[in-house]
Parts: C-alpha cells; structure tokens; sequence
C-alpha cells in the first residue's frame, strides 16, 4: 500500500544560479489509489516524510486484519480459499473470516 524510497530529483535552478546548487535528495510517499491510480508526495526531510506517513496511515482507515482477529478453527473449505473462525481481540465477539489464496 505505500512505497517509502529515498530518491534523486533535481530541481530547476533559478535565473542566473548554477544547476548544481539545486539538486537535493527529497524522500517521497506513494498513494495508492484503487484500482489503478497513484499520487507522489515528495519531502525535503526524512523527518518530514516520517511525520506525514504515520499521520496519513492513520486516517486511511487501512489495516491487516491480524492486528484485530485472531483465527481459530476452520469452519469450512471451498475452491478458492477457506473460512475460520475469527476472534476480535477487544469485545471477543466471534465473526466468520474468509480467506482467499491468491
């Protein structure tokens, strides 16, 4: 879902400056926009970068459902995938997760 690698861009140089003093390292975050579209945001610092990853994480309302289920007994099996028994880690309410092999 995200892409966090430092990168090499080279910006214009102003009216009469040398190109040289212009090129900087910028550190980007990728976001994914289903199904098939993207955005670049670059940052001057990794610190920046950081900042507005863990700030945009969280509002994306995305997370892997390890980090809320724990998977018990197999409740049932199809061609594609299988269903357990999943258990919510805060109520302990118990719901139906479907796998898919991929």
């Amino acid at each position: 879902m995200h892409c966090l690698v430092g990168v090499f861009i080279q910006e214009l140089a102003r009216e009469g400056e040398d190109p040289d003093t212009e090129t900087r390292n910028m550190w980007p975050i990728k976001i994914i926009i289903p199904p098939c579209k993207s955005r670049m945001i670059y940052f001057k610092t990794v610190q920046q970068q950081r900042e507005w990853y863990l700030e945009l994480k969280g509002r994306a309302l995305t997370s892997n459902v390890n980090e809320h289920y724990t998977f018990a007994e197999i409740l049932g099996q199809g061609q594609f995938g299988e269903v357990r028994r999943g258990v919510h880690f805060r109520s302990g309410t118990s719901v139906a997760i479907k796998t898919i092999s991929k």
